[in-house]
This record gives structure tokens, C-alpha cells and sequence, in this order.
């Protein structure tokens, strides 16, 4: 066990030697067998909760602040304790001045997760590259040479006239394909766009460029996450959303920044965090005014706050959401996948509805939602009308109504599987036991549905996701 005092010695020895904080970071692992997180902090001389509150001074959403048991626990990993995201390792690696590659050693890398070890390859674009400590005379004795440097690069970029107009309209044509066409096949197309972006943020190019690329960034990694999320790949999701923050982040686009905090929130939720789901939800609303975000945030909202039973929150997030609308004038600037028409905010509340005990006003919900999806009033998603379908037929079975259950089923059963998305099938099991309860026993019909429901878990989307290459899907990868 390594006393204070002997770190201390050490560290303000070599501070009197005029070594830098990087030395004695090195200096302590080797000498105290410190993990490196560990041996940076003390290398700065601050405690855990020291260490924590800076931690949370870099922490943009303020809605979970760090605690120092998390320090020492990110620290003992892979020992014991628990591991660092990425997202977290870019925030220490701010915190103590230092890279993310400086907090990490082999045996980190033997036990971190490929895909989020991949993002490392894509650092340089992610985080803030800290300039050496120079003295004065270095600093006079560079300026010419550097003045020279900036007037050579002054006008150069690798971004075309052209193409962040073309970057805008592939990514609302995948956009509009997310919610027409098979998953898997768009995820593809998805990953070519995003690593399209990567390779033009690895040159060089204007600030307000570099933050269009940002933006397009995020967008890509966001389609990711919900791509992930459609497909039961809720660990996939998280990391690229996580990705998708830092990238929103970097472009300084509140909506943005919101949009990602709606992907996390149903991330969560259908992981089973509903609290997590709420604690999203809230933090993203905190960015915005009255827009088509604030309207999808209390959408989420509600239906988080309706898995939890809570109906009093259920209704008042179902009213934010409307009054929301009414003062929203950009739902024209969203399209596919990035909208958020009135079908699916009713579609959101119908959820919520049926999940606090609620199926009669659920199921007018789902009905009216169904109306406006049918003339072409919502984005007529095939998978957003399948789940309103189910709910619906959820709704009249909680009110013992099989028949008029079987004929919300229509169409939904004979969706072919690479349309089967995960938000289908895990709400069959829900509708099996709903058609086995006791106050149905003894129906007509019930046999031949449940029969119906089994077909539909047969073979899924999440099958042909499974064919796409391994080294397409991983989250960090920004090689073709």
C-alpha cells in the first residue's frame, strides 16, 4: 500500500526538477505499479472527489454528475472496479490534460470492447490535442516559421464546393429510405456516408465546415444507434450514440444535441432503464425552445413515464407535447427518420396510455393515429404502423375484444422478416400472454393468433442484420 506521503515526495520532487505532469504520471506507474487513470491523478495531487468535481466542470448535460467512488472504480478496471466508456475516457483525459491513449494501457485493450477500441484510430478528430509547454524563447524562436505555416494553409480545404450540399441530400435520402425500406440493407449505406464525413474531418477544412462535418457526423452515428436499437443491438446502440453526443457536441447545434438525447432515451427504454429513459428525455429538453425536438422529447417522455406506471406524469408530458406543437413552425426542416409528424406523437401517447391501465383512451389514440398514417399525414413508416397495429390490438384485447384484436393484426402478420424489426417482436410476447388470460379462455380465434404471432418470430430483421459483415458494423471503424 503506497502512503500519501510517499506519492507526495515523489510528485513534489519532481515538480521542483522541473518535470512535467506526463513524466510523473509515467514516473508513478512505474515506481508505485499505479493504473494509469490512477497514476494521473495523483500526478496532478488531487483526491478522488477532487478528481470527480473537475471531471464534472467538462461534463456538458450536467444530468449526471460523477461521484468519486466512479474515479476509483473507472481506475481499478480491468482488475475490478467497472470500465470507462469512451466518452468518459475523452472527458479525464480533458480533465487531467492528457489523451485518451495516455489513460490506457495493454491491459485495458485486452479487455475493452473492439468496437469502442476502434474509436481510438479516430481520436485525433475527437478530442483536443493539447500544445507542449514551451518556454518564451521557444514560443519567439517558432513565431515566424508558424506565421508562415498559417498564411500557406489560409484558404486551403478538402471540402469541395459541392460537397456538403451532396453530403446533405444523401443523408436525407437515407433518411426518408430508413423508415420505406429494410433495415439492413439501409445500415449499410448508412456506414458509406458516415465514413465518407470521418475522411473529410481527418483533413482539413473551415470552422464552419469542420462543424457542418460535425453535424453530419452525429446524424450518421444517431441512425446508427437507432439502427442498433430496431434491431435488439441495445449495447451497439449505446456506443454509437454516445459517439453521436460528442460529435453533436462538437458541432454546437442544440437541436442536434437534442435529437441524440431522443435516441438515448428510447435506447434506454427498451433496455429496460426507464429511469435513464426520463433522465434523457429531461436533459434534452433542457437545450431547446418550442420546436419538432421539444415535441418528440415529451413524446418520449411520456411513454418513458407510462413504463413506469406514473399516469398523472403520462398526462402532463402528453400536453407538453401538444402545446409544444402548437407553437412549433420547423416540422417542414425534418424529413424521414429526423421527423416527427402528429402521427407519431399520437402514436407515443397511445403507448403511454395502454401502459398505465388506460386501453379505451389508448386505443382511440392508436385509431387516430392510424387515420392520419393512412392519408399520408405521419411518415408512413412500415414499422411505426406495425407497432401501432400491435398496441392497438393490445388495447382491445385488455378490454377482452379478440375479434376486433385479429383485425388490427392485418397487415402486420405478413410483413416479410427483413421488416420484422425488434420493436415488432418484442411485443408479441406481451399479446401472447394477453390472449392466454383467464378472462379470454374459452374464445373463438385464439388458437389461430397465436399461431399467427409464433410465424412472426420465425425469422426476423435481426437474421439479416446478422449477414452483414462483422467489420461493416463495427461502431468505430472509419475504413470501408
Amino acid at each position: 500500500m503506497v502512503s500519501k506521503r510517499e506519492r507526495e515526495t515523489l510528485r513534489l520532487r519532481m515538480l521542483e526538477e522541473g518535470a512535467e505532469i506526463a513524466a510523473i504520471a509515467t514516473k508513478m506507474q512505474s515506481t508505485f505499479d499505479f493504473r494509469p487513470r490512477e497514476a494521473w491523478r495523483h500526478a496532478h495531487g488531487w483526491t478522488q472527489r477532487e478528481a470527480a468535481d473537475r471531471y464534472n466542470a467538462h461534463e456538458s448535460s450536467g444530468s449526471a454528475p460523477l461521484r468519486d467512488g466512479r474515479i476509483a472504480a473507472f481506475e481499478k478496471w480491468p482488475d475490478s472496479g467497472r470500465r470507462p466508456s469512451f466518452s468518459t475516457l475523452m472527458l479525464l483525459a480533458q480533465t487531467y490534460e492528457c489523451t485518451v491513449a495516455d489513460l490506457l494501457d495493454d491491459r485495458d485493450q485486452a479487455q475493452f470492447p473492439k468496437a469502442e477500441w476502434s474509436l481510438l484510430a479516430f481520436r485525433r478528430t475527437l478530442e483536443p490535442q493539447l500544445p507542449p509547454r514551451l518556454t518564451v524563447s521557444e514560443v519567439l524562436m517558432d513565431a515566424a516559421r508558424e506565421s508562415a505555416d498559417f498564411a500557406h494553409r489560409v484558404g486551403q480545404t478538402n471540402v469541395g464546393p459541392t460537397d456538403l450540399d451532396q453530403l446533405d441530400a444523401e443523408m436525407d435520402r437515407i433518411a426518408r429510405r430508413y423508415i420505406s425500406q429494410p433495415l439492413p440493407g439501409v445500415v449499410t449505406e448508412i456506414l458509406r456516408l458516415r465514413t465518407r464525413v470521418a475522411h473529410l474531418i481527418d483533413g482539413r477544412q473551415y470552422p464552419t465546415q469542420a462543424k457542418h462535418l460535425y453535424l453530419l457526423a452525429a446524424q450518421s452515428y444517431g441512425l446508427l444507434a437507432a439502427g442498433c436499437t430496431d434491431l435488439g443491438h441495445h449495447d451497439d446502440a449505446d456506443t454509437h450514440a454516445r459517439t453521436a453526443a460528442l460529435c453533436a457536441d462538437l458541432a454546437e447545434h442544440p437541436p442536434l444535441r437534442a435529437w441524440v438525447f431522443s435516441l438515448r432515451s428510447g435506447i434506454a427504454l427498451w433496455d429496460g432503464r426507464s429511469d435513464d429513459a426520463i433522465n434523457h428525455a429531461r436533459a434534452g429538453l433542457s437545450l431547446i425552445g418550442d420546436s419538432t425536438e421539444k415535441i418528440r422529447l415529451h413524446s418520449l417522455l411520456a411513454r418513458a413515464e407510462g413504463r413506469r406506471g406514473n399516469g398523472e406524469a403520462v398526462t402532463d408530458a402528453i400536453r407538453a407535447a401538444q402545446r409544444a406543437r402548437e407553437n412549433t413552425t420547423d416540422d417542414s426542416n425534418y424529413v424521414g427518420m429526423f421527423a416527427f409528424p402528429l402521427a407519431n406523437e399520437i402514436r407515443c401517447a397511445g403507448t403511454a396510455q395502454l401502459w398505465v391501465g388506460q386501453p379505451q383512451e389508448a386505443a382511440r389514440s392508436f385509431e387516430e393515429a392510424l387515420e392520419l398514417y393512412s392519408h399520408g399525414d405521419g411518415d408512413n413508416s412500415y414499422a411505426h404502423i406495425a407497432v401501432t397495429r400491435i398496441d392497438l390490438a393490445m388495447a382491445h384485447l385488455s378490454d377482452g375484444d379478440i375479434e376486433a384484436a385479429h383485425d388490427a393484426l392485418s397487415g402486420v402478420l405478413a410483413l416479410p422478416a427483413q421488416q420484422r424489426l425488434d420493436g415488432i417482436v418484442r411485443r408479441v410476447p406481451r399479446l401472447r400472454q394477453a390472449l392466454t388470460a383467464p378472462a379470454l379462455t374459452g374464445q373463438s380465434g385464439i388458437g389461430a393468433m397465436l399461431d399467427a404471432l409464433n410465424s412472426l418470430t420465425e425469422h426476423t430483421a435481426a437474421e439479416a442484420y446478422e449477414t452483414l459483415a462483422a467489420r461493416e458494423l463495427q461502431p468505430g471503424m472509419i475504413t470501408p
